[in-house]
């Protein structure tokens, strides 16, 4: 049974790196459900919308915006699966952390490594 769990995991951790490549590079269109041409999405990490949430974490990696990973740290216990990998994603490439958090683990198992990066932002937040 582990190795079928490792196997998964692999699958799913080089989903999301193309996943993130594909979105960062411009190359994925992110576009309102049932495309009825309202525009484009503003990527907005505060936005509690996935599909301007999600671009935004992708923005605000790219500008290196470490402040906006507060809005990560709160992400890891979305209830949108989607938006978890993108924000564990995030703080990977901010911090080169992930505490083992796994974002398609349940609520429980997630929870040890949501408590650590808390811990993590405090710590940081004290030292500035």
């Amino acid at each position: 049974m582990r190795g079928r769990t490792e196997r998964v995991a692999t699958r799913v951790r080089r989903a999301l790196a193309t996943a993130t490549v594909a979105v960062a590079g411009g190359a994925a269109v992110l576009a309102p459900a049932g495309g009825c041409g309202r525009g484009r999405v503003k990527p907005d990490i505060h936005s509690p919308d996935p599909s301007q949430k999600i671009p935004g974490i992708v923005r605000a990696v790219r500008q290196r915006d470490l402040p906006e990973a507060r809005h990560m740290v709160e992400d890891l216990s979305s209830d949108d699966a989607a938006v978890r990998m993108f924000a564990i994603g995030g703080l990977r490439r901010l911090t080169g952390e992930t505490f083992g958090y796994n974002y398609y683990d349940d609520e429980d198992a997630r929870e040890p490594a949501v408590k650590q990066w808390r811990e993590w932002l405090a710590a940081q937040e004290q030292a500035n």
